[in-house]
């Protein structure tokens, strides 16, 4: 996919791929101890029509809505122990330098 930056703030940014069906939004919050928050979100946008002109997802969408949801969640997972792993990994390392 290509992307294309929609908007952009100093601390956010919105994208959509270049077929209109996939948007991103991306914002970064410093925290007050020096950390920073990553926010995020994404949208799908359907392309279809309905008899009545309503948005409407075909097939395609419905059949692999599941395996998303599932491999979405995964992905975070995995985030979420490296970073605890990363965290854990610098905490061990700084109290190893201070004579302990």
């Amino acid at each position: 996919a290509v992307w294309t930056v929609e908007a952009r703030r100093a601390d956010e940014l919105l994208m959509h791929e270049d077929s209109g069906v996939t948007r991103s939004w991306f914002r970064a919050e410093a925290q007050a101890d020096g950390g920073t928050t990553l926010w995020f979100g994404s949208a799908l946008v359907p392309r279809r029509h309905g008899p009545g002109g309503e948005p409407r997802f075909g097939l395609g969408f419905h059949a692999l809505i599941g395996f998303h949801r599932w491999y979405s969640r995964a992905l975070l997972a995995a985030a979420v122990r490296r970073l605890a792993g990363a965290a854990a990994t610098a905490g061990a390392a700084g109290s190893a330098g201070n004579g302990r």
